[in-house]
């Protein structure tokens, strides 16, 4: 992006990775020196374009960190499946675009256990709680959802539909 460029569009389509983080990580580096360390009267603005059924949790918060560290304006698009990891991605975006075929999908981390030593499983579920702390917080920060609506969804997926997400403001304006 050349300091004249206020805009990068990044497009999320299937599922994410961590090839697909440090794609998008490498593209924000790239744009680190065309920001100014001064305040600009407005953000350059970054636009996310997602169509994804989730992926790797890691992954995704590589990316929310390095599009935070880039000081840009975040906008997402839902164009279609927003589900699990993706949906944390869209929560982030500052102003939060759904069209009328957008769905949303919300669960609890998924993970899987092999056979190791106690303390290990131990250490693995304490990680994995605080990432679902992390994750929670973010959605809580950025939506109208409740934390006590997120813990009624522990043990199943809650599929979120384009009138209830306009209403707990999970997306912020409607494309018709």
């Amino acid at each position: 992006m050349s300091k004249k460029n206020t805009m990068m569009i990044i497009k999320v389509i299937g599922e994410i990775d961590i090839s697909m983080a440090n794609k998008i990580m490498q593209e924000l580096a790239g744009i680190e020196d065309d920001i100014s360390t001064d305040k600009p009267k407005s953000r350059p603005i970054v636009k996310i374009h997602i169509d994804s059924s989730g992926g790797d949790v890691d992954a995704v918060l590589s990316i929310i960190s390095a599009l935070k560290y880039s000081g840009m304006e975040i906008h997402t698009y839902a164009y279609g499946d927003v589900s699990s990891a993706a949906f944390l991605l869209y929560c982030i975006g500052e102003k939060r675009f759904a069209t009328v075929y957008s769905q949303f999908l919300y669960h609890r981390f998924q993970c899987y256990i092999n056979n190791n030593t106690l303390s290990n499983h131990v250490n693995f579920l304490e990680s994995v709680r605080r990432k679902q702390t992390i994750t929670d917080n973010l959605i809580i920060e950025n939506t109208l959802i409740p934390g006590d609506v997120l813990n009624l969804y522990e043990n199943k997926s809650w599929y979120i539909d384009i009138n209830d997400a306009i209403q707990l403001k999970i997306c912020t304006d409607f494309i018709k």
